[in-house]
């Protein structure tokens, strides 16, 4: 048996590499188009058990789409100001919890000495303190 060269060896891992990125990229191209396949057949699966039935799906649309555009428009704008509210109440305990610890930090360096507020962490009284 004759001994190979170093080209010929190079030369056959070159077609092994190319070989398996072909293979590779069958591979890919298949899982792809067979999962996006899969998912319009169980799509279509699914609309055709629930045609001619009554079904919670129905009830919503038919809610979405009774709504008047004035009424979306109350609808999109109460709740984004609803979460606004909540979203900026949350930031602002935060950095209060923040602000303070920071002051009580360098108050303390200042003058140890120095008595509380009574003030909690979270810039709210005590209980006890509330008349």
């Amino acid at each position: 048996m004759a001994k190979r060269t170093r080209e010929e060896i190079e030369e056959s891992i070159i077609k092994f590499n190319s070989l398996t990125k072909l293979i590779a990229q069958i591979l890919l191209a298949v899982i792809k188009w067979g999962g996006i396949v899969l998912v319009c057949r169980y799509g279509y699966l699914a609309i055709i058990s629930l045609a001619g039935k009554t079904t919670i799906a129905n009830i919503l649309v038919s809610i979405i789409t009774d709504l008047k555009m004035n009424q979306w428009f109350g609808l999109v704008f109460g709740s984004g100001g609803v979460s606004y509210g909540i979203v900026q109440k949350r930031l602002r305990k935060k950095e209060i919890k923040r602000l303070a610890t920071r002051c009580d930090f360098l108050e303390k360096k200042i003058d140890p000495d120095k008595t509380s507020s009574g003030l909690t962490i979270q810039g709210v009284h005590k209980e006890e303190d509330i008349i």
